[in-house]
């Protein structure tokens, strides 16, 4: 009869120590965004422009609410920093698709696409606050 209640102690004590394993094996999601600006026009993000072309947007893993803006791929520096808020995904319509929220707005310089956040299926939305660019960046342009 012990060894019956020291074989299940045993399985037990192995149980919990493999799911107590397993929980700290586990790393928070982070949002990937590819997106292509096709049109001949550059498009406004914040107060930079982006010129046409295809780039990545990868949520930071310290700050949720912090996005790195990179040209093509992950293999280079990020182009941008950004930094938003967020819109639970419940209170955003039609929230099944991965969207760029684009709006047009009047500049001095024309109407221009502006980049105002974007939405990826079941997840929040983002909106955009700010945008800080790096300096030397032939990809993004900075409107005075």
């Amino acid at each position: 009869m012990t060894n019956f209640f020291g074989k299940g102690m045993l399985a037990s004590v192995v149980l919990v120590i493999a799911s107590t394993a397993a929980s700290f094996g586990q790393v928070p999601t982070r949002t990937l965004i590819h997106f292509t600006i096709s049109v001949p026009v550059a498009v406004t993000i914040g107060n930079y422009l982006l010129a046409p072309g295809t780039y990545v947007l990868y949520q930071d893993s310290q700050v949720p609410d912090r996005f790195a803006l990179y040209r093509d791929n992950l293999t280079k520096a990020p182009i941008a920093q950004i930094t938003t808020t967020q819109t639970p995904y419940w209170a955003v319509r039609n929230d099944r698709q991965t969207r760029i929220e684009l709006r047009m707005a009047e500049t001095p310089a024309g109407v221009r696409p502006v980049v105002k956040g974007f939405n990826v299926p079941f997840a929040d939305r983002w909106n955009i606050v700010s945008v800080v660019a790096k300096r030397d960046s032939a990809y993004i342009t900075r409107i005075r």
